[in-house]
Protein backbone atom coordinates (compact mmCIF):
# COMPACT_ATOMS: atom_id res chain seq x y z
CA UNK A 1 0.00 0.00 0.00
CA UNK A 2 3.01 2.16 0.96
CA UNK A 3 4.54 1.67 -2.16
CA UNK A 4 1.23 2.31 -4.05
CA UNK A 5 1.22 5.35 -2.69
CA UNK A 6 4.40 6.92 -3.47
CA UNK A 7 3.77 5.72 -6.94
CA UNK A 8 1.05 7.99 -7.22
CA UNK A 9 3.22 10.87 -5.53
CA UNK A 10 6.07 10.79 -7.77
CA UNK A 11 3.62 10.95 -10.85
CA UNK A 12 1.76 13.75 -9.37
CA UNK A 13 5.08 15.66 -8.65
CA UNK A 14 6.27 15.13 -12.43
CA UNK A 15 2.96 16.23 -13.84
CA UNK A 16 3.53 20.00 -11.47
CA UNK A 17 6.98 19.66 -12.27
CA UNK A 18 6.23 19.42 -16.54
CA UNK A 19 3.33 21.91 -15.92
CA UNK A 20 5.70 24.85 -14.50
CA UNK A 21 8.56 24.20 -17.30
CA UNK A 22 6.65 23.70 -20.23
CA UNK A 23 5.75 27.37 -22.29
CA UNK A 24 2.47 28.55 -22.60
CA UNK A 25 1.31 29.71 -26.07
CA UNK A 26 -1.10 32.52 -26.05
CA UNK A 27 -3.58 32.48 -28.97
CA UNK A 28 -3.95 35.80 -30.84
CA UNK A 29 -6.56 37.17 -33.09
CA UNK A 30 -5.25 38.36 -36.21
CA UNK A 31 -5.77 42.50 -36.16
CA UNK A 32 -8.09 44.39 -38.33
CA UNK A 33 -6.75 46.96 -41.04
CA UNK A 34 -8.25 50.21 -40.49
CA UNK A 35 -8.36 53.09 -42.37
CA UNK A 36 -8.34 56.58 -40.78
CA UNK A 37 -9.68 60.02 -41.67
CA UNK A 38 -7.52 62.72 -40.13
CA UNK A 39 -9.28 65.41 -38.00
CA UNK A 40 -8.04 69.11 -38.32
CA UNK A 41 -8.99 72.55 -36.95
CA UNK A 42 -9.67 75.02 -38.98
CA UNK A 43 -11.38 78.66 -39.89
CA UNK A 44 -13.63 79.49 -42.62
CA UNK A 45 -11.92 80.57 -45.69
CA UNK A 46 -8.89 78.33 -44.69
CA UNK A 47 -7.46 75.35 -46.57
CA UNK A 48 -6.71 72.35 -44.79
CA UNK A 49 -4.92 69.26 -45.75
CA UNK A 50 -6.07 66.08 -44.42
CA UNK A 51 -4.40 62.46 -44.62
CA UNK A 52 -6.14 59.07 -44.94
CA UNK A 53 -3.55 56.22 -43.44
CA UNK A 54 -3.40 52.56 -43.58
CA UNK A 55 -2.84 50.46 -40.24
CA UNK A 56 -2.56 46.74 -39.53
CA UNK A 57 -2.04 45.81 -42.79
CA UNK A 58 -2.28 42.66 -43.44
CA UNK A 59 -1.32 42.18 -46.87
CA UNK A 60 -3.59 44.05 -49.06
CA UNK A 61 -2.65 44.13 -52.66
CA UNK A 62 -5.66 46.40 -54.17
CA UNK A 63 -8.63 48.10 -53.21
CA UNK A 64 -11.11 51.08 -54.22
CA UNK A 65 -12.62 53.48 -51.69
CA UNK A 66 -14.63 56.18 -52.06
CA UNK A 67 -13.74 59.82 -50.34
CA UNK A 68 -17.06 61.41 -48.89
CA UNK A 69 -17.36 64.82 -47.31
CA UNK A 70 -20.01 67.66 -46.36
CA UNK A 71 -21.01 70.29 -47.80
CA UNK A 72 -19.00 73.19 -46.62
CA UNK A 73 -16.10 71.52 -47.90
CA UNK A 74 -14.81 71.88 -51.57
CA UNK A 75 -12.01 69.13 -52.83
CA UNK A 76 -9.34 70.99 -54.51
CA UNK A 77 -6.73 68.67 -54.59
CA UNK A 78 -5.51 65.30 -53.96
CA UNK A 79 -1.57 63.64 -53.42
CA UNK A 80 -0.62 60.37 -53.81
CA UNK A 81 2.05 59.02 -51.36
CA UNK A 82 2.59 55.68 -53.86
CA UNK A 83 2.12 53.84 -50.78
CA UNK A 84 1.04 51.29 -52.86
CA UNK A 85 2.51 52.72 -56.10
CA UNK A 86 0.88 55.09 -58.48
CA UNK A 87 -2.88 56.03 -57.35
CA UNK A 88 -5.74 56.19 -60.33
CA UNK A 89 -8.77 58.47 -59.75
CA UNK A 90 -11.56 57.00 -61.06
CA UNK A 91 -13.27 61.12 -61.48
CA UNK A 92 -13.04 64.56 -61.33
CA UNK A 93 -12.78 66.66 -58.09
CA UNK A 94 -15.85 68.17 -58.21
CA UNK A 95 -17.21 64.74 -57.53
CA UNK A 96 -18.76 63.88 -53.87
CA UNK A 97 -17.95 60.86 -53.20
CA UNK A 98 -14.31 60.98 -54.85
CA UNK A 99 -12.97 57.73 -56.30
CA UNK A 100 -9.38 56.68 -55.01
CA UNK A 101 -7.90 53.16 -56.45
CA UNK A 102 -4.60 51.54 -55.79
CA UNK A 103 -3.35 48.21 -57.35
CA UNK A 104 -0.61 46.24 -56.58
CA UNK A 105 -1.46 42.86 -58.07
CA UNK A 106 1.69 42.81 -60.05
CA UNK A 107 3.99 42.16 -57.56
CA UNK A 108 4.86 38.29 -56.36
CA UNK A 109 4.42 38.74 -52.59
CA UNK A 110 2.16 40.95 -50.45
CA UNK A 111 1.95 44.37 -49.89
CA UNK A 112 1.63 45.02 -46.29
CA UNK A 113 2.73 48.47 -45.90
CA UNK A 114 1.12 51.08 -43.28
CA UNK A 115 1.20 54.91 -42.92
CA UNK A 116 0.12 57.55 -45.33
CA UNK A 117 -2.02 56.43 -48.74
CA UNK A 118 -2.81 59.75 -49.56
CA UNK A 119 -3.35 63.55 -48.85
CA UNK A 120 -6.88 65.21 -49.67
CA UNK A 121 -6.64 68.92 -49.80
CA UNK A 122 -9.96 71.00 -48.54
CA UNK A 123 -11.06 74.66 -49.11
CA UNK A 124 -13.26 75.92 -46.18
CA UNK A 125 -16.36 78.06 -47.79
CA UNK A 126 -15.66 81.56 -46.25
CA UNK A 127 -19.54 81.74 -44.95
CA UNK A 128 -19.18 78.60 -43.30
CA UNK A 129 -20.64 77.98 -39.62
CA UNK A 130 -18.74 77.34 -37.02
CA UNK A 131 -19.37 73.50 -36.36
CA UNK A 132 -17.88 69.96 -37.80
CA UNK A 133 -17.51 68.96 -41.30
CA UNK A 134 -16.79 65.39 -41.76
CA UNK A 135 -15.11 63.24 -43.85
CA UNK A 136 -15.46 59.76 -44.53
CA UNK A 137 -14.59 56.49 -46.74
CA UNK A 138 -16.83 53.73 -47.72
CA UNK A 139 -16.40 50.51 -50.20
CA UNK A 140 -18.24 47.81 -51.36
CA UNK A 141 -17.75 43.87 -50.91
CA UNK A 142 -14.79 42.69 -53.48
CA UNK A 143 -12.96 45.96 -53.93
CA UNK A 144 -10.41 45.49 -51.03
CA UNK A 145 -8.76 42.15 -51.67
CA UNK A 146 -5.44 40.39 -51.15
CA UNK A 147 -2.68 38.32 -53.52
CA UNK A 148 -5.28 35.52 -53.71
CA UNK A 149 -8.46 37.67 -54.24
CA UNK A 150 -9.77 37.08 -50.98
CA UNK A 151 -12.16 39.79 -49.93
CA UNK A 152 -10.35 41.65 -46.96
CA UNK A 153 -12.89 43.90 -44.15
CA UNK A 154 -11.28 46.96 -43.11
CA UNK A 155 -12.18 48.87 -40.04
CA UNK A 156 -12.98 52.69 -40.97
CA UNK A 157 -12.33 55.82 -39.03
CA UNK A 158 -14.27 59.13 -40.06
CA UNK A 159 -12.25 62.54 -39.36
CA UNK A 160 -13.31 65.82 -40.99
CA UNK A 161 -12.59 69.67 -40.55
CA UNK A 162 -13.76 71.00 -37.26
CA UNK A 163 -14.54 74.85 -37.99
CA UNK A 164 -14.01 77.87 -35.17
CA UNK A 165 -15.28 81.03 -35.09
CA UNK A 166 -13.28 83.84 -37.47
CA UNK A 167 -11.04 85.99 -35.29
CA UNK A 168 -11.17 89.56 -36.08
CA UNK A 169 -7.92 91.12 -36.59
CA UNK A 170 -8.82 95.08 -35.83
CA UNK A 171 -5.29 95.60 -34.96
CA UNK A 172 -4.15 95.35 -38.64
CA UNK A 173 -6.49 98.44 -38.99
CA UNK A 174 -4.92 100.61 -36.28
CA UNK A 175 -1.77 100.25 -37.32
CA UNK A 176 -1.55 101.49 -40.92
CA UNK A 177 -1.91 105.13 -40.00
CA UNK A 178 1.46 104.85 -38.12
CA UNK A 179 3.60 103.79 -41.68
CA UNK A 180 1.73 107.18 -43.34
CA UNK A 181 2.57 109.54 -40.82
CA UNK A 182 6.17 108.15 -41.24
CA UNK A 183 6.38 108.27 -45.01
CA UNK A 184 4.79 112.12 -45.18
CA UNK A 185 7.97 113.61 -43.65
CA UNK A 186 10.73 112.10 -45.36
CA UNK A 187 8.55 113.06 -48.59
CA UNK A 188 8.10 116.75 -47.84
CA UNK A 189 11.83 118.20 -46.48
CA UNK A 190 13.41 116.94 -49.61
CA UNK A 191 11.12 119.28 -52.18
CA UNK A 192 11.91 122.09 -49.54
CA UNK A 193 15.12 121.90 -49.72
CA UNK A 194 15.43 121.86 -53.24
CA UNK A 195 13.22 125.02 -53.91
CA UNK A 196 15.50 127.03 -51.22
CA UNK A 197 18.49 127.10 -53.66
CA UNK A 198 16.54 127.84 -56.86
CA UNK A 199 14.70 130.88 -54.94
CA UNK A 200 18.49 132.29 -54.26
CA UNK A 201 19.93 133.18 -57.75
CA UNK A 202 17.72 136.36 -57.40
CA UNK A 203 20.09 138.07 -55.68
CA UNK A 204 22.42 137.48 -58.71
CA UNK A 205 19.56 139.48 -60.92
CA UNK A 206 20.07 142.84 -58.41
CA UNK A 207 23.67 143.57 -58.87
CA UNK A 208 23.66 146.44 -55.77
CA UNK A 209 27.30 146.42 -55.78
CA UNK A 210 27.60 147.94 -59.41
CA UNK A 211 25.28 150.87 -58.19
CA UNK A 212 27.68 151.81 -56.04
CA UNK A 213 30.26 151.92 -58.36
CA UNK A 214 29.47 154.59 -59.84
CA UNK A 215 30.18 156.82 -56.91
CA UNK A 216 33.30 155.24 -56.01
CA UNK A 217 34.30 156.19 -59.72
CA UNK A 218 35.43 159.48 -58.37
CA UNK A 219 38.07 158.15 -56.15
CA UNK A 220 40.09 155.25 -57.53
CA UNK A 221 38.36 152.71 -60.13
CA UNK A 222 40.14 149.92 -58.22
CA UNK A 223 38.55 149.70 -55.05
CA UNK A 224 35.31 149.80 -57.38
CA UNK A 225 36.47 146.43 -58.52
CA UNK A 226 37.46 144.93 -55.31
CA UNK A 227 33.71 144.68 -54.70
CA UNK A 228 33.07 143.70 -58.15
CA UNK A 229 34.95 140.49 -57.93
CA UNK A 230 33.83 139.03 -54.12
CA UNK A 231 29.59 139.65 -54.97
CA UNK A 232 30.15 137.41 -58.34
CA UNK A 233 32.08 134.86 -56.37
CA UNK A 234 29.28 134.77 -53.67
CA UNK A 235 26.59 134.63 -56.72
CA UNK A 236 28.87 131.69 -57.47
CA UNK A 237 27.84 129.66 -54.57
CA UNK A 238 24.54 129.54 -56.43
CA UNK A 239 25.67 127.32 -58.93
CA UNK A 240 26.42 124.77 -55.66
CA UNK A 241 22.43 124.40 -56.69
CA UNK A 242 23.57 121.97 -59.39
CA UNK A 243 24.35 119.58 -56.53
CA UNK A 244 19.92 118.75 -56.03
CA UNK A 245 20.51 118.54 -59.61
CA UNK A 246 22.57 115.67 -59.00
CA UNK A 247 19.92 114.56 -56.27
CA UNK A 248 17.90 114.13 -59.15
CA UNK A 249 19.48 111.96 -60.06
CA UNK A 250 19.72 112.11 -63.87
CA UNK A 251 23.05 110.82 -64.81
CA UNK A 252 21.82 107.67 -62.18
CA UNK A 253 19.28 107.12 -64.63
CA UNK A 254 21.62 107.68 -67.89
CA UNK A 255 23.69 104.83 -65.82
CA UNK A 256 20.80 102.93 -65.88
CA UNK A 257 20.15 103.06 -69.93
CA UNK A 258 23.46 101.93 -69.85
CA UNK A 259 22.73 98.96 -67.75
CA UNK A 260 20.04 97.87 -70.06
CA UNK A 261 22.62 98.37 -73.22
CA UNK A 262 25.04 95.49 -71.93
CA UNK A 263 23.40 92.69 -74.17
CA UNK A 264 25.76 93.90 -77.25
CA UNK A 265 29.04 94.83 -75.89
CA UNK A 266 31.05 94.44 -72.68
CA UNK A 267 32.54 97.95 -73.38
CA UNK A 268 29.41 99.61 -72.70
CA UNK A 269 29.04 97.93 -69.54
CA UNK A 270 33.32 99.93 -67.93
CA UNK A 271 32.07 103.13 -69.05
CA UNK A 272 30.05 103.71 -65.54
CA UNK A 273 33.23 102.68 -63.77
CA UNK A 274 32.47 106.04 -61.20
CA UNK A 275 29.40 103.89 -59.56
CA UNK A 276 31.06 100.27 -59.42
CA UNK A 277 28.22 99.21 -57.77
CA UNK A 278 25.54 99.89 -61.06
CA UNK A 279 28.07 98.16 -63.15
CA UNK A 280 27.44 94.97 -61.59
CA UNK A 281 23.59 95.38 -61.63
CA UNK A 282 23.69 94.69 -65.36
CA UNK A 283 26.26 91.46 -65.46
CA UNK A 284 23.93 89.87 -62.60
CA UNK A 285 21.54 90.86 -65.34
CA UNK A 286 23.08 88.81 -68.06
CA UNK A 287 23.67 86.29 -65.33
CA UNK A 288 19.99 85.72 -65.06
CA UNK A 289 19.56 85.23 -68.86
CA UNK A 290 21.99 82.04 -68.66
CA UNK A 291 19.33 79.87 -66.81
CA UNK A 292 16.74 80.02 -68.91
CA UNK A 293 19.11 79.26 -71.97
CA UNK A 294 19.77 75.97 -70.15
CA UNK A 295 16.05 74.88 -69.00
CA UNK A 296 15.47 74.66 -73.67
CA UNK A 297 17.79 71.85 -74.16
CA UNK A 298 16.03 70.06 -70.96
CA UNK A 299 12.63 70.13 -72.14
CA UNK A 300 13.64 68.99 -75.66
CA UNK A 301 15.47 65.83 -74.25
CA UNK A 302 12.22 64.72 -72.63
CA UNK A 303 10.22 63.08 -75.65
CA UNK A 304 13.58 60.92 -75.85
CA UNK A 305 12.11 57.84 -73.84
CA UNK A 306 13.36 54.98 -74.58
CA UNK A 307 12.97 52.61 -71.36
CA UNK A 308 9.48 51.20 -70.31
CA UNK A 309 7.30 53.18 -68.10
CA UNK A 310 3.84 52.85 -66.56
CA UNK A 311 1.13 55.70 -66.68
CA UNK A 312 -2.38 56.22 -65.90
CA UNK A 313 -4.92 57.64 -68.24
CA UNK A 314 -8.48 58.48 -67.76
CA UNK A 315 -10.17 58.26 -71.54
CA UNK A 316 -12.75 59.28 -73.26
CA UNK A 317 -14.98 56.34 -72.09
CA UNK A 318 -14.77 57.37 -68.12
CA UNK A 319 -12.12 54.39 -67.97
CA UNK A 320 -8.93 55.21 -65.10
CA UNK A 321 -6.64 52.79 -67.32
CA UNK A 322 -3.12 51.86 -65.69
CA UNK A 323 -0.42 50.97 -68.57
CA UNK A 324 2.17 49.98 -69.13
CA UNK A 325 4.74 51.22 -72.20
CA UNK A 326 7.45 50.40 -74.41
CA UNK A 327 8.61 52.40 -76.33
CA UNK A 328 10.03 51.34 -80.00
CA UNK A 329 12.51 53.41 -82.08
CA UNK A 330 11.91 51.37 -85.24
CA UNK A 331 8.35 51.33 -85.04
CA UNK A 332 6.57 53.20 -88.45
CA UNK A 333 3.42 54.18 -89.63
CA UNK A 334 3.32 56.68 -86.36
CA UNK A 335 3.60 54.33 -84.41
CA UNK A 336 5.84 54.47 -80.99
CA UNK A 337 5.97 51.69 -79.60
CA UNK A 338 3.61 49.06 -77.24
CA UNK A 339 1.03 49.43 -74.21
CA UNK A 340 -0.43 46.91 -71.96
CA UNK A 341 -3.51 47.13 -69.71
CA UNK A 342 -2.08 46.83 -65.93
CA UNK A 343 -5.38 47.49 -64.21
CA UNK A 344 -8.47 48.91 -65.85
CA UNK A 345 -11.54 50.37 -62.95
CA UNK A 346 -14.73 51.90 -64.47
CA UNK A 347 -18.39 52.99 -63.42
CA UNK A 348 -19.37 51.69 -66.77
CA UNK A 349 -21.59 48.84 -67.34
CA UNK A 350 -19.58 48.45 -71.20
CA UNK A 351 -15.78 48.39 -70.71
CA UNK A 352 -13.45 48.90 -73.73
CA UNK A 353 -9.97 47.53 -74.44
CA UNK A 354 -9.13 50.68 -76.95
CA UNK A 355 -6.33 49.56 -80.09
CA UNK A 356 -4.16 52.06 -79.12
CA UNK A 357 -3.43 54.53 -76.82
CA UNK A 358 -2.10 58.50 -77.26
CA UNK A 359 0.41 59.37 -74.23
CA UNK A 360 2.22 62.19 -74.15
CA UNK A 361 1.09 63.23 -77.78
CA UNK A 362 3.05 59.72 -78.55
CA UNK A 363 0.52 56.77 -80.15
CA UNK A 364 0.79 53.66 -78.85
CA UNK A 365 -1.01 49.73 -79.64
CA UNK A 366 -2.77 48.13 -77.22
CA UNK A 367 -1.32 44.22 -77.72
CA UNK A 368 -1.73 42.84 -74.17
CA UNK A 369 -4.15 43.02 -70.98
CA UNK A 370 -2.36 42.20 -67.50
CA UNK A 371 -2.91 39.70 -64.66
CA UNK A 372 -5.90 40.42 -62.54
CA UNK A 373 -6.58 43.72 -65.02
CA UNK A 374 -10.52 43.46 -65.19
CA UNK A 375 -11.36 41.98 -62.30
CA UNK A 376 -12.44 44.56 -59.97
CA UNK A 377 -15.48 45.46 -62.57
CA UNK A 378 -18.09 43.26 -61.17
CA UNK A 379 -20.96 45.36 -62.95
CA UNK A 380 -19.65 45.18 -66.19
CA UNK A 381 -21.54 43.46 -68.99
CA UNK A 382 -20.18 44.19 -72.17
CA UNK A 383 -16.64 43.83 -73.40
CA UNK A 384 -15.16 44.83 -76.66
CA UNK A 385 -10.82 43.77 -76.64
CA UNK A 386 -8.89 45.91 -79.34
CA UNK A 387 -7.66 44.77 -82.87
CA UNK A 388 -3.78 44.97 -81.92
CA UNK A 389 -4.36 42.46 -78.55
CA UNK A 390 -2.10 39.25 -79.25
CA UNK A 391 -1.69 38.42 -75.71
CA UNK A 392 -4.39 37.92 -72.17
CA UNK A 393 -2.91 36.76 -68.91
CA UNK A 394 -3.63 34.56 -66.17
CA UNK A 395 -7.05 35.85 -64.57
CA UNK A 396 -7.59 38.55 -66.72
CA UNK A 397 -11.38 38.68 -66.55
CA UNK A 398 -11.88 36.40 -63.67
CA UNK A 399 -15.42 36.86 -61.19
CA UNK A 400 -16.96 39.43 -63.61
CA UNK A 401 -20.13 37.09 -63.31
CA UNK A 402 -22.31 39.63 -65.47
CA UNK A 403 -20.39 39.72 -68.19
CA UNK A 404 -22.64 38.47 -71.05
CA UNK A 405 -21.32 39.54 -74.32
CA UNK A 406 -17.62 39.96 -75.26
CA UNK A 407 -16.51 41.26 -78.86
CA UNK A 408 -12.89 40.41 -80.27
CA UNK A 409 -11.97 42.54 -83.10
CA UNK A 410 -8.68 41.06 -83.16
CA UNK A 411 -7.56 38.16 -85.00
CA UNK A 412 -3.82 38.23 -83.89
CA UNK A 413 -4.40 36.46 -80.05
CA UNK A 414 -1.97 33.76 -79.40
CA UNK A 415 -1.98 33.26 -75.86
CA UNK A 416 -4.42 33.02 -72.65
CA UNK A 417 -3.52 32.45 -69.50
CA UNK A 418 -5.59 30.02 -67.52
CA UNK A 419 -8.48 31.90 -65.61
CA UNK A 420 -8.54 34.89 -67.80
CA UNK A 421 -12.23 33.70 -68.76
CA UNK A 422 -13.34 32.09 -65.59
CA UNK A 423 -16.19 32.95 -63.49
CA UNK A 424 -17.90 35.00 -66.17
CA UNK A 425 -22.02 34.79 -67.17
CA UNK A 426 -22.22 31.08 -68.24
CA UNK A 427 -24.08 31.04 -71.41
CA UNK A 428 -22.47 34.52 -72.44
CA UNK A 429 -21.37 35.38 -76.37
CA UNK A 430 -18.11 35.52 -77.54
CA UNK A 431 -18.01 36.90 -81.22
CA UNK A 432 -14.48 37.19 -82.80
CA UNK A 433 -13.85 38.65 -86.23
CA UNK A 434 -10.72 37.07 -87.93
CA UNK A 435 -10.33 34.72 -90.26
CA UNK A 436 -11.94 30.47 -90.07
CA UNK A 437 -8.11 29.65 -89.53
CA UNK A 438 -7.59 31.77 -86.40
CA UNK A 439 -10.88 31.69 -85.22
CA UNK A 440 -10.66 27.82 -84.20
CA UNK A 441 -7.10 28.57 -82.88
CA UNK A 442 -8.38 31.69 -80.57
CA UNK A 443 -11.63 29.22 -79.49
CA UNK A 444 -9.10 26.33 -78.00
CA UNK A 445 -7.14 29.12 -76.26
CA UNK A 446 -10.74 30.28 -74.59
CA UNK A 447 -11.79 27.25 -73.58
CA UNK A 448 -9.11 26.05 -72.37
CA UNK A 449 -9.19 29.45 -69.92
CA UNK A 450 -11.67 27.83 -67.73
CA UNK A 451 -14.42 29.19 -69.54
CA UNK A 452 -17.99 27.38 -69.01
CA UNK A 453 -19.40 24.55 -71.17
CA UNK A 454 -22.23 26.88 -71.78
CA UNK A 455 -20.69 29.78 -73.26
CA UNK A 456 -21.31 30.25 -77.14
CA UNK A 457 -18.66 31.62 -80.00
CA UNK A 458 -19.63 33.44 -82.96
CA UNK A 459 -17.38 34.42 -86.27
CA UNK A 460 -17.80 38.12 -87.57
CA UNK A 461 -16.28 39.20 -90.30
Amino acid sequence: MKRKCRIIFSIISILLVVSLFTPTTEITAANTPTLTVETIEAEPGDEVKVAVTLSDNPGICAFRIAVNYDAGLTLTKVIDERLYGDAMFGNNLNANPYILMWDDSLKASSNKSNGALAYLTFKVDDNVAPGTYKVWITYNTGDIYDLKLNDIDVDLVAGGVNIAEKTVTTQEVTNTPEPTAISKPTATPKPTEITEPTVSPEPTVTPTPVVTATPVATSTPIATTTPVTPTPEVTSTPVTTTIPELTSAPEPTDIDDVGTRPTGTGTDITQPAVTGNDVLQPTGADNETTPTETEKPETTKAPTVTKAFTTTVTDANSQTVKYKVTPDTKATNGIAGSATVVSLKTENKSIVIPDTVVIDGKTYKVTAIGRNALKTNKKATKLQIGANVSTIEQNAFKGLKKLKSITIKSGKISKIGSGAFSGIYKKATISIKTSKKAYKEIVSLIKNSGVSEKVKFKRTK
